[in-house]
């Protein structure tokens, strides 16, 4: 079968066409250039006067007719003309020609290979080399080069301060270091080959440091001017650059994103807008340019108006947040008048209620106002009752063990969470070890065991670290929910807390030695009995010589044994024994110091505020509290100040120290 001619298409003309149409621009430009040369030869030197030095070189580079006339004597005052319009450019050094002085400074490209790009050139030898061409055509002052440098009457390091030298990276070195030119090294070698310095040595190498000298004065003024024109190009370059992001933040707010635009530095994208590959260029922007970009631009300013109107939606909660603390303040502080001693919620827990979290969280876009709560001032009693009763309830499901808890009363509730049995640990301020690590990376045990009321205004349970720092949405709250640096309030969980059977052999153990059950007891008989404990473990291993003792609260006990032994806790728990009286105390021994509980106390004016502080304050620390903050040298308790919630009236011993008896002679 006879082969078919392929049909021609569209695109094999196209390109057909489109290398006649460059062959024929190509032919035009040479004909154009053509009769360029063909201008008077006074007309040519005036026009090529108005260049610049770089103009010149590219037109020396066209073709043979242009360099003859660009590179003869005649042509001298063409490239001085030229170089006085590049920004007053110092003159070439002593015996460089015009046009080299010209390719030195304007042309980044090694000046012997001519391959690769030098972006500075080295005013001071005279140069452009890239690393590969220093190798061979640097000579480094302190390089072993005995056998082909150090020859004639001079060593090799006094013919090296005859040369011009310049720290420089020699090769691929990273430090500077003191190199000259193998060639001018090479020339003062064959100047005292011949001779040129055995009738005045000295004269000669004076001649040679005054020349020196020269050079470095006129490259430190080229260096000087060369600086100048960097620093003018860089600010042209960065005025480009501010020209071409102008002129995009305006066409993207033709479209509609003025809003958009303005919110960069809030949403933290000021940065990437600032270094977005289309926008730090600093070629013009035109349109054909906008239309290759455009598409990626918008959606960047998508993105910018998806947080915009999340920032907007914030703006609106906080905005409706405003009006409704203000109101469970006023009466919070109106129900903690009459019952100062029970448990509240905090705003966190108000705010997120179900009937406050529907008006605060309306998707509507309409502001509220106090009239929007109406309905909620008269159920916030109720609210209050039942939001206790559901803390106590979900309390009672972590911290006892037995089922069928939910049909308790409240106040049921309550007894049963006063049980020493319902001793929970915190998950976050606890620390128990997983294995027996090395000494060198062991944590310390940390036993945080709580019992009712502690868990209720433990700081874990209702507050949180506000780590999210960098929160696009974070310089838009009232700082209503802060608690403290670095916290947060948030609405009370019970999730931190968690029965433990680490603590429960000293839990058994204490009650057990106090003459009551772990079933019954509960926290009041505990500090009633007012016992003291001493660890047998502890006391085991100090031996007989030791002369002090540490006998512990009820509550610092069932806290030491895990903290202390807890790999051995069970023999430890079972070495516990009970003090009850002084008279108990062994013989030889005498107390030396009684170490009592800080009652902590909670200052009424800071309250549900930010510089609330976490965990209370001992009475030194209030006055002073009062005193820096609030202007009062004697806060009163119950205006001023009140004791937290399960604090006792008098302080409840920790630990008291023993001291053994030393019997002097008569």
């Amino acid at each position: 079968m006879a082969d078919r001619k392929r049909q021609k298409t569209g695109t094999t003309r196209s390109k057909k066409t489109t290398a006649r149409n460059a062959g024929k621009r190509t032919k035009q430009s040479a004909s154009r250039l053509k009769d360029l040369s063909d201008l008077p030869y006074d007309t040519l030197l005036e026009i090529f006067s108005y260049l610049l030095p770089l103009d010149l070189l590219n037109l020396s580079w066209v073709n043979q007719s242009l360099r003859g006339v660009l590179m003869t004597k005649s042509s001298r005052s063409v490239w001085k003309a030229a170089r006085k319009n590049a920004q007053e450019m110092p003159e070439p050094f002593p015996g460089m020609s015009e046009p080299a002085w010209a390719c030195l400074v304007f042309v980044k490209k090694c000046n012997v290979c001519w391959k690769k790009s030098v972006k500075s050139a080295d005013l001071y030898l005279r140069c452009r080399l890239c690393p590969a061409c220093s190798e061979t055509l640097l000579v480094r002052q302190d390089e072993d080069r005995t056998s082909v440098l150090v020859r004639g009457n001079y060593p090799f390091d006094v013919k090296f301060l005859m040369l011009v030298t310049h720290g420089t990276t020699y090769g691929h070195s990273k430090s500077p270091e003191e190199c000259a030119l193998m060639s001018d090294y090479d020339a003062i070698e064959a100047e005292l080959s011949a001779g040129a310095a055995k009738a005045d040595p000295e004269g000669f190498a004076r001649e040679k440091f005054k020349k020196n000298q020269e050079i470095y004065a006129h490259a430190g003024v080229c260096e000087k001017w060369q600086n100048r024109c960097n620093n003018a190009r860089e600010k042209e370059i960065q005025q480009m650059k501010r020209n071409r992001k102008q002129a995009i933040r305006d066409r993207l707010c033709q479209l509609g994103y003025t809003a958009e635009l303005r919110i960069m530095s809030a949403v933290r994208m000021q940065d990437a807008f600032d270094n977005h590959p289309f926008v730090k260029k600093s070629q013009p922007l035109t349109d054909r340019i906008w239309a290759n970009i455009s598409d990626e631009m918008i959606a960047f300013a998508e993105q910018l108006r998806e947080k915009r109107l999340l920032r907007d939606r914030r703006a609106l909660v906080v905005s409706r947040r405003k009006v409704a603390i203000p109101i469970f303040l006023d009466f919070k502080s109106n129900l903690a008048r009459n019952q100062p001693a029970s448990f509240y919620p905090s705003i966190a827990d108000f705010i997120h209620s179900d009937s406050v979290k529907a008006i605060i969280e309306d998707p509507g876009d309409a502001p509220v106002s106090e009239v929007a709560f109406a309905q909620v001032v008269p159920q916030m009693r109720e609210w209050f009752s039942a939001w206790r009763i559901d803390v106590h309830s979900q309390l009672l499901k972590i911290a006892n063990s037995e089922p069928s808890t939910q049909d308790l009363s409240p106040e049921a509730t309550i007894k049963r969470l006063q049980l020493v049995s319902c001793g929970v640990i915190c998950d976050k301020c606890t620390h128990y070890p997983t294995s027996n690590p090395p000494a060198l990376f062991r944590r310390r045990n940390r036993s945080t065991t709580l019992f009712y009321p502690d868990y209720l205004t433990h700081t874990c349970a209702h507050s949180q670290p506000d780590t999210d720092l960098r929160d696009i949405l974070r310089d838009l709250d009232d700082g209503a929910l802060e608690f403290g640096r670095f916290m947060s309030r948030r609405p009370f969980h019970v999730n931190v807390y968690k029965r433990s059977p680490v603590v429960q052999p000293a839990m058994e153990a204490v009650v057990r030695l106090v003459g009551l059950e772990l079933s019954t007891a509960t926290v009041d008989d505990m500090d009633s009995a007012d016992c003291l404990f001493e660890c047998g473990v502890c006391t085991a291993a100090v031996g007989e010589e030791w002369t002090q003792r540490q006998l512990y609260g009820w509550r610092q006990m069932i806290r030491h044994v895990p903290e202390e032994h807890f790999l051995n806790r069970e023999a430890a728990s079972e070495s516990i024994t009970a003090i009850r009286a002084p008279s108990d105390v062994p013989s030889g021994w005498h107390v030396a110091e009684t170490l009592y509980e800080s009652i902590q106390h909670e200052c009424l004016h800071c309250r549900d505020c930010a510089q609330e502080t976490r965990g209370g304050l001992t009475y030194e620390e209030l006055t002073k509290h009062f005193r820096q903050t609030h202007n009062n040298d004697l806060p009163v308790e119950g205006v001023d100040y009140q004791r937290m919630l399960g604090m006792p009236s008098q302080p409840r011993r920790m630990e008291v120290h023993l001291k053994r008896q030393v019997l002097r002679a008569a």
